[in-house]
């Protein structure tokens, strides 16, 4: 099984892919997947600040800046493992240095296959964006509550166009979020929570990577998506070096 799993913290420093790929906490995790055989990818992100979040209301898109949700936790980057099941994703989930030190990881399933290819994060981090280009991280974001999701052909035509304009990269459908657990380690003692790291009415229902010229560009392609005009669509970039 696939999960995600995000990494959550208050933001009081903000570590580089190259701090922490250098990270020793970082290293020994890494180590312990390859010796399970489990296959990873990440991505690290900008901090919260450099997010934009987008609604499309009325034929009206409204953009905001900043994270779709108003909390002290915000995510940080995320990382794609393959698991045998959701306690050895926690137990994974634990011993990420994103666990530690007061921050927390959310382990989410992942429903569905990937557009774009299972592999497709491990393929754009080899080759780079293209000149000119940026990558940056949708997250589709809906209350299942007070609005229903638009049918999946219409997602799909969505998500077909935006590959054909380019922009369009990878996808990934996630689990509910009310089967999330939230995972932390303190004094070598593993703690869980149920539930998302953002107690909001909107919640994470899907991810996607644009490449896209600018900030803006990918904010008006996220306009488009057709959750945009019922829920939210945060946009945010890689942390590219």
């Amino acid at each position: 099984m696939r999960y995600l799993l995000l990494m959550c913290g208050e933001g009081r420093d903000e570590p580089s892919p190259a701090e922490i790929v250098a990270m020793p906490d970082f290293i020994g995790w890494e180590a312990r997947l390859r010796e399970r055989g489990l296959p990873h990818q990440g991505v690290r992100l900008r901090p919260p600040g450099s997010a934009a979040t987008v609604r499309l209301r009325a034929a009206e898109m409204l953009v905001t800046d900043g994270p779709f949700a108003e909390t002290r936790e915000q995510m940080g980057g995320f990382e794609i493992l393959d698991c045998a099941g959701p306690d050895e994703a926690i137990e994974v989930a634990a011993g990420h240095p994103g666990a530690m030190h007061g921050n927390r990881v959310e382990v989410r399933s992942l429903a569905g296959p990937a557009t774009g290819g299972e592999h497709a994060l491990v393929e754009l981090a080899r080759t780079g964006p293209p000149p000119g280009r940026h990558r940056y991280l949708m997250m589709v974001c809906l209350d299942p509550a007070a609005q229903p999701e638009p049918a999946a052909e219409t997602i799909g035509g969505w998500v077909e166009q935006m590959s054909r304009n380019g922009v369009w990269r990878y996808g990934q459908r996630l689990g509910p979020a009310s089967e999330a657990t939230m995972v932390s380690t303190m004094d070598g003692k593993v703690l869980t929570t149920d539930g998302p790291f953002a107690a909001a009415a909107e919640q994470i229902v899907e991810i996607g990577v644009l490449e896209c010229a600018s900030l803006a560009e990918a904010t008006t392609v996220a306009a488009t998506h057709p959750v945009a005009a019922v829920g939210c669509v945060e946009v945010r970039p890689f942390w590219e070096e």
